[in-house]
């Protein structure tokens, strides 16, 4: 092995340990940056949000993440927009408790995307 690859592999390694020993840190948010499952869900709530307000008219007009995403989400229902928005906020703030219950903004967030797009009458409040 060459001393550039054992560098490389020394330095890959050098980044994982500093990432899992900050794992619980409530000012590391470097691993809600790359969450892929939040990415997902703030692209399908963002897209039947705007769906649902009339700024789109429907999935076709939304990114090409989201329409990839949404096949994926089969289980949950997107026949009506403003249900759809209200169930990915949901989702998404769930996954975020589950995940990171210690990031209090995360959590504030989240709550806010959800009241957002989330009305009384949709969530029997």
């Amino acid at each position: 092995m060459s001393l550039h690859q054992r560098l490389i592999i020394a330095i890959m390694l050098g980044i994982n340990i500093a990432s899992c020993s900050r794992e619980n840190s409530e000012s590391f948010y470097g691993d809600v940056v790359y969450d892929q499952g939040l990415h997902e869900l703030h692209a399908l709530t963002s897209c039947y949000g705007d769906i649902s307000s009339g700024v789109k008219k429907s999935l076709s007009e939304c990114s090409a993440y989201a329409q990839f995403h949404a096949k994926l989400y089969s289980h949950v229902p997107q026949e009506r927009a403003d249900l759809a928005a209200c169930a990915f906020a949901r989702s998404s703030l769930g996954h975020a408790l589950a995940r990171y219950p210690n990031y209090e903004r995360l959590k504030e967030t989240e709550m806010e995307i959800v009241k957002r797009n989330c009305s009384a009458d949709l969530i029997g409040g």
